[in-house]
């Protein structure tokens, strides 16, 4: 059964301006839900979402919400009143950011009164605002995982604070004037300023780092495909070693709790790695499997070139860190040549 606000499933403490809804320590039941494109196109012609874990909406007296981190896709719909959204920042830190069903996409819609939004939530990777004519601050400095962020319909926001959000490129659906004039443009400048540009993997890296590694990823295999490096009957570039628009490996943010390979952990992931291939000339991927960070993306794309004859010398059975060590000579030597 989807976990629906309703009088049974709701903590309010009656103010004279209107109800707060506690549900952080409530518990609700859970289905397990993975949808397909199909899922997502059906939606979208009937100007609807794909069924969230927890919806909360139609409730005219609802004017603060404090919600908890356990629900992986939750939806806030139509709460004329509500004025106040804080999501997590309760209990023992961190209690929820390492579960496998902890808040990974979070979509807010009409909510005309909506003035302040915090997120204490280090897992969330989707946030869309659509229809909040009254927002004015959101505050994501402890959400830094965020990956997509969507504001439509908005037009009161005086602060967006996304210290710390390493993955966050941009906020789709603000004009770059309007984020620049937010210091939006600056916040994200100033993280990505900060980043390695020295391929290597590390913890919580920023989104420059991540996208220099999988660049060298797969350009280095391209030049070991040309130098033969490859001693057994891997072909991870089928033909395609000057073609710039091919790539080996690939990864993309998961929409709200759309299906994806798990390889049996029964774990929520927000990220699909993928391996392409390139066949009766058209690109395709022929394995898709479900990750939680875009970090661990990359070391998908290590772990299969580690099961590959790839020739380094000097290594049996190489580590995923020397690999793409090999790699990043092999793209130096290319690029200083």
């Amino acid at each position: 059964m989807q976990a629906t606000q309703s009088s049974k499933n709701k903590a309010t403490d009656k103010s004279d301006s209107g109800e707060v809804l506690e549900v952080r320590g409530l518990v609700f039941e859970r289905e397990p839900l993975g949808y397909e494109d199909k899922d997502y196109e059906e939606a979208a012609k009937s100007g609807s979402l794909v069924k969230p874990v927890v919806c909360i909406s139609n409730d005219v007296t609802l004017r603060v919400i404090h919600f908890p981190l356990e629900f992986d896709y939750v939806v806030f719909d139509n709460l004329p009143n509500l004025e106040e959204l804080h999501i997590g920042g309760d209990g023992p830190k961190d209690t929820w950011d390492a579960m496998s069903h902890s808040l990974q996409w979070m979509i807010c819609r009409n909510l005309p009164k909506l003035k302040k939004i915090t997120v204490n939530c280090k897992v969330l990777r989707w946030l869309e605002i659509d229809g909040a004519e009254s927002l004015q601050s959101i505050d994501l400095r402890k959400a830094g995982a965020i990956d997509r962020l969507s504001i439509l319909n908005a037009p009161s926001v005086k602060k967006i604070d996304v210290r710390g959000c390493k993955k966050l490129k941009e906020i789709s659906g603000m004009h770059p004037t309007k984020q620049s004039e937010l210091g939006v443009t600056d916040q994200i400048e100033s993280m990505q300023a900060n980043s390695k540009c020295d391929g290597t993997l590390y913890k919580n890296m920023s989104f420059t780092d991540v996208e220099h590694v999988l660049w060298t990823i797969n350009y280095g295999v391209k030049i070991a495909s040309l130098k033969g490096l490859f001693l057994g009957n891997e072909d991870f570039c089928y033909g395609r070693e000057d073609d710039s628009d091919f790539n080996s490996f690939s990864f993309h943010l998961l929409r709200p709790l759309e299906f994806v390979y798990t390889g049996g952990t029964g774990e929520t992931y927000a990220y699909e790695a993928v391996c392409h291939d390139f066949s009766d000339g058209k690109y395709g991927a022929y394995f898709g499997v479900g990750n939680s960070t875009q970090e661990e993306c990359l070391d998908q794309a290590l772990d299969t070139l580690s099961g590959s004859d790839l020739n380094i010398p000097g290594k049996q059975d190489p580590t995923n860190m020397q690999i793409l060590e090999f790699l990043n000579k092999l793209v130096a030597k290319e690029t200083r040549s």
